[in-house]
């Protein structure tokens, strides 16, 4: 073959678009002349006047292995050893080639293919660089969403000749052994659209945001936004010629809508529109409502991805605050064909409204491509501890702490950099709530089992403890393709068989508020932790579906819905009927019930009131007349003198308050009585409240 000669390409930009009916040069389905034999070809095929009149002849889509091809080709006669390298040349005409000004290329190919243009290579992809013969193998395995995908390229009209013009392609398995082949092609002289990408939303705080998009030519980069679309009155311009642009905004306000535009000096790309909008974070703390939406292994493009979508679109009557991505967000590589047709596409009108924070999964393997495609706050941008990559790091929003791990290729031994930060970010928090996501989920019997997934051990064994000790209240992963959620638990640390829900479950209910009620907790070490695994917002797999700590487990397309108000988090598995399908809530507190007595006189009625909890906590009031009076204990003064009396249980009101009436026997007046309240939190665990030494009148 001849040297690689990259003529003319002016840029390459992976991005799937429907074919164009205009200015067409070779349309999509033409016939070609192939040659399917396996034969070494050399260089000379690729001549505008090489004889391939011998050559078979049949329409594109060409390839064999998936059941869409028009022209179904040979692959030779074993199919353990499949031919590496099939040709393919098409023939057009053109009257007047200096009346092209642009020319658009688009390319289906799986598995790598060269192409050519009246004998000068035009571009390559998938393919090593240098020489390659007929035995030279794709560079990786295409497959899933990347195998569909038509790659666009914008080439030079000056190798176009009056008359007749070749263009000719190469595709190259990745094996012998590869499953399929595909090859279509079209040429025009279309102008390609200038925005690829975007624009999407990144680390946006209480006053700085970041804009991005990808443009199909360099051009400077301008962002323009203010209050209302038509009134973007502030400006901020980057003169360096870039296709990948990134902008930062700041001096923002706090909790405040921005409506903005994306482009360059010269033209507006996108946006000064009513969808091109952003809200900045709230302060530190604040406890205004919070909705997160959580996509796991959602990168498979197609009817389920959409419909998951949809039913959250359908479904949502709030303002989301953040998409939170448990990784896989583009199958099954991390391409960047695939993540711009799964992610980017897939996601297109929520990303440039809602900011992302994403951890990375097993099929992200082109890391480079995941770190170029999010700018995450490795420098405590978003609040938190630096952590100095983009692989693990945290973030404040309102008042939820938001923890990333990297258990694909983190290392989570104890001091080694990513245990290290995440024990002094864990230190540093004080935040209402701590929520932790990565990938491999330390509890899982769906298409991963978590006893033997060699990700998932070391984090249920050497992570886990260090999060519950910090306090963690919700554990999100994706990686098994199903929905799993654990009841509320405490050191579990072992293989599936030694779960023991009396020594590990500190509440095994539903935390269903129609159900067996609300998991209650106090924040601290070892208070309790719902564990979940969300990983089929795009697709579903197997497994047994049996693991012991969880209470509610389901092979079903859906995502999950976050909702934090205050004291309380609402989990909600949607599924892609628009059905919620599982829902657990967990009320946290850490100021102790307050109580309260007012006419204790004997043969009256005295009102007992305990205010202060969390709506629908359960109360328990318990009283003494030994006239013993408390004991100093490690969890309070206590009456420990029998007999004692239990009231309850009550159940707090919206407001988070008890308030019952009591009669009082006229036989106790004298009396000495110590009455004290406890919230209980689940597990027999309770906060108790203020004691109260009182003399029946």
């Amino acid at each position: 073959m001849l040297p690689a000669t990259h003529f003319c390409l002016l840029l390459l930009a992976p991005f799937a678009l429907p074919a164009s009916a205009a200015g067409q040069l070779v349309v999509r389905g033409a016939d070609w002349s192939y040659l399917d034999d396996g034969s070494d070809l050399g260089s000379a095929w690729i001549s505008p006047f090489f004889d391939d009149s011998a050559w078979a002849v049949g329409p594109a889509q060409f390839g064999y292995g998936d059941g869409d091809e028009a022209s179904v080709i040979s692959f030779g006669p074993d199919p353990d050893n499949k031919h590496i390298t099939t040709y393919f040349r098409h023939e057009f005409q053109l009257a007047n080639a200096a009346a092209v000004q642009d020319l658009t290329l688009r390319v289906q190919r799986d598995d790598g293919v060269v192409v050519y243009l009246n004998g000068f290579e035009v571009w390559r992809d998938n393919m090593p660089t240098g020489l390659v013969d007929f035995l030279t193998p794709a560079a990786a395995r295409i497959r899933g969403n990347s195998e569909d995908a038509f790659l666009e390229i914008a080439l030079s009209p000056a190798l176009l000749v009056n008359g007749s013009n070749v263009i000719a392609a190469e595709v190259h398995l990745f094996a012998g052994l590869s499953p399929d082949l595909s090859f279509n092609l079209e040429l025009d002289d279309r102008t390609p659209a200038e925005l690829v990408r975007g624009p999407y939303l990144q680390m946006v705080s209480q006053t700085t945001a970041r804009l991005r998009w990808r443009s199909w030519t360099p051009q400077d980069s301008r962002v323009a936004f203010g209050s209302a679309p038509g009134q973007l009155g502030n400006q901020i311009d980057d003169p360096a010629l870039v296709t990948d642009h990134e902008v930062e905004l700041s001096g923002l306000l706090p909790d405040s809508v921005y409506y903005y535009s994306v482009g360059s000096s010269s033209a507006v790309l996108a946006g000064d529109d009513s969808s091109h909008l952003f809200r900045t974070a709230a302060l530190p703390g604040s406890t205004d409502p919070l909705r997160f939406w959580v996509l796991g292994d959602s990168g498979f493009a197609g009817p389920n991805q959409r419909a998951v979508r949809d039913a959250y679109s359908a479904w949502n009557t709030s303002e989301t605050d953040l998409i939170l991505l448990l990784g896989d967000n583009a199958y099954y590589d991390g391409r960047e064909e695939e993540y711009q047709l799964a992610f980017f596409n897939g996601y297109r009108g929520y990303l440039r409204q809602v900011p992302t924070l994403s951890t990375r999964g097993n099929h992200e393997k082109m890391e480079s491509v995941y770190l170029d495609a999010f700018s995450l706050p490795s420098g405590a941008e978003l609040g938190g501890v630096a952590s100095g990559s983009e692989l693990y790091y945290s973030a404040d929003v309102g008042n939820v702490h938001l923890i990333c791990l990297d258990s694909e290729s983190g290392d989570p031994n104890p001091g080694s950099a990513m245990m290290s930060w995440l024990d002094a970010d864990l230190a540093a928090t004080d935040a209402d709530w701590i929520i932790a996501v990565w990938h491999h989920p330390p509890y899982s019997r769906g298409s991963h089992d978590s006893d033997l997934e060699p990700n998932s051990i070391p984090m249920r064994t050497q992570v886990v403890p260090v999060l519950e000790a910090g306090g963690v209240d919700l554990v999100l992963s994706g990686h098994s393709h199903s929905y799993e959620r654990s009841m509320l638990l405490d050191g579990h640390y072992g293989l599936s068989i030694t779960f023991d829900p009396l020594q590990h479950a500190l509440d095994s209910g539903d935390g269903d508020p129609a159900g067996n009620g609300a998991y209650q907790k106090h924040n601290g070490a070892h208070a309790g932790a719902v564990y979940v695994v969300s990983g089929s917002a795009a697709l579903t797999g197997g497994g047994t579906l049996d693991h012991p700590a969880m209470v509610h487990s389901a092979g079903q397309l859906g995502s999950v819905v976050i909702d934090v108000v205050d004291r309380s988090l609402v989990l909600s598995f949607l599924r892609e009927t628009g059905v919620v399908q599982d829902t657990f809530q967990i009320l946290t507190s850490d100021a102790p019930p307050l109580l309260e007595i007012s006419g204790l006189f004997a043969g009256g009625t005295a009102t007992v009131r305990v205010s202060d909890n969390p709506a629908g906590a359960t109360i328990f009031v318990a009283y003494s007349t030994t006239g013993a009076g408390p004991t100093t204990t490690l969890v309070g003064d206590v009456d420990l003198s029998p007999p004692l009396h239990r009231l309850g249980p009550y159940l707090a009101d919206a407001q988070g308050l008890v308030s019952f009436p009591v009669n009082v026997p006229a036989t106790t007046s004298g009396m000495q009585v110590w009455v004290q309240a406890v919230r209980l939190l689940g597990g027999g665990n309770g906060i108790l409240s203020n004691g109260l030494a009182e003399v029946i009148q």
